[in-house]
């Protein structure tokens, strides 16, 4: 038995495997081609919205540094609505919690700061919310001198929460639950 085809007996056997694996071939290659396509055509849609939630939150900021709140809370609105997964989102709820402690709307400035606690994927982010929300409800306590109960957190959130508000006159700070439901309660200070 001869171990060499011959050159027309090449040509023939080449022609049968492409007659045989030739769609299977081109399919693999178009679906491939379509998968990197949908793929960079996805990257481009995530960095082109990445951008223009970085406008919008840009245009928020120069709206407050021209003094327009108004705009900037319509601009804050636009954002969260078109863009609520976006850092930006966190950032200008960050800013709309000052415009409302500015304003006094302290039940609307500790809605935008648990936002933000609840949802942000950055944990540092989520960490200096929490602070800040911490402090509004010190200011809330004062004002109502009734207690004010945080979510739970954990023992380092609180710890850190308890150290924010040793100093802040008016004030005093507890822990109580147990576990994962352990919680930091604000309550007014006592008369000395």
């Amino acid at each position: 038995m001869e171990e060499y085809l011959s050159e027309k007996e090449q040509w023939e056997w080449i022609k049968a495997q492409v007659r045989e694996n030739g769609p299977a071939v081109i399919l693999a290659v178009a679906a491939v081609g379509a998968g990197v396509f949908g793929w960079r055509w996805w990257q481009a849609h995530l960095d082109a919205g990445r951008l223009e939630a970085g406008a919008k939150y840009t245009q928020m900021v120069q709206a407050l540094d021209e003094g327009d709140r108004s705009r900037a809370l319509v601009l804050f609105g636009e954002l969260e609505r078109g863009y609520a997964a976006s850092p930006y989102t966190d950032q200008a709820r960050l800013l709309a919690a000052r415009l409302y402690v500015l304003g006094g709307e302290l039940d609307r400035a500790a809605a935008e700061l648990g936002a933000v606690v609840d949802r942000s994927k950055d944990r540092d982010l989520a960490l200096v919310a929490r602070l800040r929300l911490a402090r509004v409800a010190a200011e809330r306590v004062l004002s109502s001198h009734q207690p004010f109960r945080l979510n739970p957190m954990s023992s380092r959130e609180r710890r850190i929460v308890h150290l924010a508000l040793k100093e802040m006159p008016g004030v005093r700070t507890e822990s109580v639950g147990l576990g994962e439901e352990r919680q930091v309660v604000i309550h007014p200070a006592k008369a000395k």
